[in-house]
């Protein structure tokens, strides 16, 4: 029993402990693991490669899946010039070393991929087909790296509608800006609600920009202007409600009003004829004020505007 006992556990161990073959060659294929890794924090371990060819042969060192771009790989005596490719002397093994310097702001999770070791591409003749293939012998590593550090999120979002009064048919267009304060990377939503005379008439969540990495650490993003077309609305008033979101959750919200049907320089050419040079353009700016400003009392009732 002792015996067979003692061969289950080599036969494991040799499953995730022993080198494994792929052609001529091979590499160490127990699963590079680390835990509560500190973020910003830089972490490395031993590879072991080996050579089977009867030449001194090159082979190319690279990391995929999450830690693809964490990755950098030297050689056992130099540890500062990273190194993409290395030599193995003929019926050999050599040690090389991966460094993963985690991001400053990458936020708690586990990030998995994978080493491969691999030997250039071979030109092998496919007799069935008629036809030569490039044949590339590689072998993976699995990687594991667990970022349990204390994340601070923290961030303000400037909202700024670039007109207040837009004419109909032509989208009422908001700006947004992003300053990330905290230690993670952010990703935010935007929730933007429209109302008129209380009653809803579009809503929708605009996602953060596919393909956009992020805001960093300590870094402001301006994204794309977030539009709502005004064709076939009714002219009047409006109000918008702007919610930032992130992971589902409201961090901040806004709300404005403006109106639709002309444009603030629709008003300024109306009333600037009403009196010669300077002086109706004066009374023009007064009234817009007084104009707007009874609109928007009206509108808003006794209810406070947050602006």
């Amino acid at each position: 029993m002792k015996k067979i006992y003692l061969a289950s556990i080599l036969l494991i161990a040799s499953i995730f402990v022993l080198p494994k073959f792929a052609g001529a060659i091979g590499q160490m294929t127990k699963p590079i693991i680390f835990e509560n890794v500190l973020r910003g924090e830089t972490v490395k371990d031993v590879l072991t490669l080996y050579n089977s060819e009867a030449l001194e042969t090159n082979y190319g060192l690279a990391a995929e899946g999450d830690i693809k771009n964490w990755a950098t790989f030297y050689t056992e005596n130099d540890l500062t010039n990273p190194i993409t490719t290395i030599n193995i002397p003929a019926n050999a093994h050599i040690n090389a070393i991966v460094k993963f310097a985690v991001p400053k702001d990458a936020p708690n999770n586990t990030y998995t991929g994978q080493i491969i070791f691999s030997v250039s591409p071979k030109l092998q003749s496919n007799t069935k087909e008629g036809m030569n293939v490039a044949v590339t012998d590689r072998i993976g590593r699995e990687v594991s790296i667990t970022i349990t550090d204390q994340e601070i999120t923290k961030f303000t979002t400037a909202i700024i509608p670039l007109k207040y009064a837009v004419a109909n048919g032509d989208p009422l267009r908001i700006k947004i800006v992003y300053d990330n304060q905290g230690n993670v990377l952010i990703k935010p939503s935007i929730d933007l609600k429209i109302l008129k005379d209380n009653k809803t008439v579009f809503n929708a969540v605009y996602s953060y920009p596919e393909g956009d990495e992020g805001v960093k650490l300590f870094s402001q993003r301006e994204i794309p202007v977030i539009e709502w077309p005004t064709g076939g609305q009714e002219n009047g008033a409006y109000k918008a409600i702007v919610k930032v979101l992130l992971n589902g959750n409201v961090v901040q919200e806004k709300t404005f009003a403006f109106n639709v049907g002309h444009d603030i320089s629709w008003y300024l050419a109306l009333l600037a004829n009403l009196g010669p040079g300077k002086w109706g353009m004066i009374l023009a700016g007064i009234a817009i004020v007084i104009v707007f400003g009874f609109a928007m009392k009206r509108f808003m009732g006794n209810k406070k505007m947050i602006l």
